[in-house]
């Protein structure tokens, strides 16, 4: 079962001084919620820099319309005619609303088919995405901070999480982070810190 970490705070840094193309004192930064993707494909491996449209239409298509598509194909043809053999006689819509209806009750299109992406202004934000996984007895905190540094032209993206307990369970997160756009020439560096209370 995915389970979602608790957000602390978002801390907004600028070292070396802030110039006026992108992270400004001050200047919007701010988590959002992607739970349409992050409901299909939350865990493995996410550090992406999306700068346009064109790059956020791909991020759907390869964590949420294709994974969904794959699982619909690989295990179709089995459901219907689970569905064939319980419920024999019926026209080909009532199976094939049978079987969308069996899809669309479990893991991981439950919750998916009223789905829609939030928009954004890629002229003026870039979206940064990283993934973070922790183990313990109940759900980690996390603190996210975003900071640059117009020196080495770095963007620094860290995660850090704080474990609760030493239990076996696992959790997963994705934090998605909208930053004012990333200017020509930066890098960003993805960290992760881990520590257990």
């Amino acid at each position: 079962m995915k389970k979602a970490f608790s957000v602390l705070t978002v801390l907004v840094c600028c070292v070396g001084g802030c110039s006026d193309s992108g992270i400004e004192p001050g200047g919007e930064v701010r988590e959002v919620v992607l739970s349409c993707i992050d409901l299909v494909t939350v865990g493995g491996t996410l550090q992406t820099i999306i700068n346009s449209q064109r790059d956020y239409d791909q991020l759907i298509f390869d964590r949420f319309t294709k994974p969904l598509q794959d699982y619909w194909n690989a295990n179709y043809a089995s459901i219907l005619q689970s569905v064939q053999t319980r419920y024999p006689g019926l026209t080909d819509q009532q199976y094939a609303d049978s079987v969308r209806e069996i899809f669309y009750s479990v893991y991981p299109f439950r919750g998916t088919d009223n789905c829609s992406h939030p928009i954004f202004d890629f002229r003026r934000y870039t979206l940064l995405g990283q993934d973070s996984h922790g183990s313990g007895c109940q759900q980690p905190d996390i603190v996210s901070s975003i900071s640059r540094n117009d020196e080495t032209r770095t963007i620094v993206f860290k995660v850090r999480v704080l474990q609760r307990g030493s239990c076996d369970m696992v959790f997963h997160r994705n934090t998605w982070m909208l930053i004012p756009k990333l200017p020509e020439g930066y890098i960003v560096t993805f960290l992760k810190e881990y520590s257990q209370d």
